[in-house]
This record gives C-alpha cells, structure tokens and sequence, in this order.
C-alpha cells in the first residue's frame, strides 16, 4: 500500500533538547488522523517537520510519494497548511487573499478564478468576497484561511488548531467541510485540544508525549485501552442513597452526579444491585452504561499535570 505519509524514526533536536523522539507514522490515502498530546508534547514541531517548514535532524519521511529531505519542492506541491496564526493580508480582500496565494502556485488564471469561486461558495464566503479581511469575523477569517490552503488542490491538508476560538456555527461548517474533503479522497492531518472533535472527525488518533509516539488507534480503540471497570449511571426513585451500596463489594467506587449516581465496579456490580434493590424495595427508575471519553483517555496516558512553559 502507498501511504499519504510515511515516516520512520523522524527526530528533531533544537541544541541537546529532543522536541520529536523517533516518531514512526503510516498514515492512508483519504484518512483523517488527529495528533494529540499536552502543550510542547512535540505536535506542532511534528507538522512543521511534514510540511518542509523545518528540517529533521535525522530519520526519514515521504509525503504523497516524495522524499521530504531530497524532494521538499515536490512536497509542498502537494500538502496544504491551515496553520494556528492565521496567513493573510487584511487589507485585501476574501477574493484577493486567495487569488494572491494561488497566483503563488504558478496557477493559470482561469483556474485560479474558477477554485477561488468553488472554495468560497463551499465555505460560505460568496456573499463577502469583496469585503476586506480586517472586516471579518474570527470565523469568516479561518474559512478564507482553509480556502487559502486548498487552492492548489493538495493531496494532504495540514490543520493546526482548525476550530480553536471558533463559535459553534462556523465549527460546523468547516468540520462538514473537512468530512466532505475527506470523502474526495484528501487525506487530513490536523492537530487539536478539543477532545469532541476528535471523536466527530477522525478515523485513527496518535497521542504524542514527550516527543513520542506513545498510542495509535481508531477513537474506539483508544476507550478501550482504559476500560478496566464498568461504569453505570443509576437513577433512584427514592431521593436519598441507598445504604445497601457501600456493602457491595463489586463496587469500587460511588461518585454522587446530579440527580444520580454513578458507580464503579466489576463486571458482577450490576447483577449485585439490581439484586439489593429488589431485597430492600428500592425502586431503579433508569440506568444507562458511561463510555470512556477521548478526554479520559488523553489523561490516563499523558497524565493530569499542566504542561505550563515560558518560552525565553
């Protein structure tokens, strides 16, 4: 199989510090792949390194058939880059920002014209082409910056941080749009903070710790990694806590939920309190089983402590 990337052992070191530690990636051809891990875990070094922004201080990488440290023209022909810092020129308009960086591309102007309307009518900028960016909203300028990054139809699209500060409205539009991106076949790299987006966009997940590769799965599969107790949501007729619930031994742990509990326990925990209730008349009005989150996960791996730095 020819992967949209492949790398092997690819490391950065800046002076005797290792940002990325021998990462080893395989990543499909139409695949959405999401890179996860605490603040200066080695995620945004990693996309620099793909996207020919900087270069590996050992180890080796293709990207859309090309070798990233022998072909790095051809690369950047075909990857994309929405990056966190936005690129464009505020006093140029939606149409013009992405006109400019087409032209950058080497484009023929009637496809140049014929993109920059199919990307703004896709992301729903028709109507505010001719407005200067400095006008727009936080939204509409990260639609004009996704339009930016696929003028030259790349094979691989890069997103850094895609929905960070976005309102709910536009993270649909453009999560819709990364969806329908993905169905053509452009295979989505992207990096991001939000736990949820994770689960609605991605079909595999790298968790990045320390510069290193730590954990590849599908979401699935990473919740089942920490599923070592079930876990239940119970809610009781009767107001206060069944008693009954601290003398079962099944169960390892009661967290008090608003308007219900939830419990920890063994696979035999649900049989031994259905059982109690039924001794004790207590009355179960509905229970439902809790999945482990791609939150959950994220810590069990990485762990809960604040990856704070000053950069000097």
């Amino acid at each position: 199989m020819e992967y949209a990337v492949k790398t092997e052992n690819l490391t950065k070191k800046f002076g005797e510090f290792t940002a990325v530690d021998g990462i080893s990636l395989k990543v499909e051809r139409g695949e959405v792949f999401g890179f996860l891990g605490p603040n200066g875990a080695g995620k945004t070094t990693t996309m620099r390194m793909l996207c020919t922004l900087t270069r590996p201080t050992s180890g080796t990488a293709i990207i859309a058939g090309f070798d990233l440290m022998k072909e790095p023209n051809k690369v950047r022909e075909k990857i994309g880059l929405v990056s966190d810092k936005m690129i464009m020129y505020d006093r140029m308009t939606g149409w013009e920002n992405i006109v400019f960086f087409a032209r950058l591309h080497h484009l023929p102007e009637d496809i140049i014209k014929e993109r920059t309307e199919k990307l703004l009518r896709a992301l729903g900028m028709w109507e505010w082409r001719d407005e200067q960016i400095q006008n727009y909203s936080t939204g509409m300028r990260q639609r004009i910056n996704v339009a930016r990054a696929l003028v030259n139809e790349p094979e691989i699209l890069f997103l850094d941080e895609p929905l960070l500060g976005l309102d709910p409205q536009t993270s649909r539009v453009i999560r819709e749009f990364i969806k329908d991106l993905s169905r053509k076949g452009i295979t989505i790299i992207l990096t991001t903070h939000v736990m949820e987006e994770v689960d609605k966009l991605c079909h595999r997940v790298g968790i990045i710790d320390h510069g290193k590769l730590i954990n590849v799965e599908t979401p699935d599969g990473l919740r089942r990694k920490i599923e070592k107790e079930d876990v239940y949501d119970i809610w009781f007729r009767e107001e206060a806590l069944p008693n009954f619930l601290h003398s079962i031994d099944a169960i390892s742990r009661i967290e008090k939920m608003n308007g219900h509990i939830r419990i920890h326990g063994n696979s035999d925990m649900l049989d031994e309190v259905v059982r109690n209730c039924v001794k004790n008349g207590c009355h179960i009005q509905k229970m439902k089983p809790v999945e482990p989150t791609i939150e959950d996960v994220f810590i069990a791996l990485t762990g809960d402590k604040i990856r704070d730095k000053i950069k000097r």
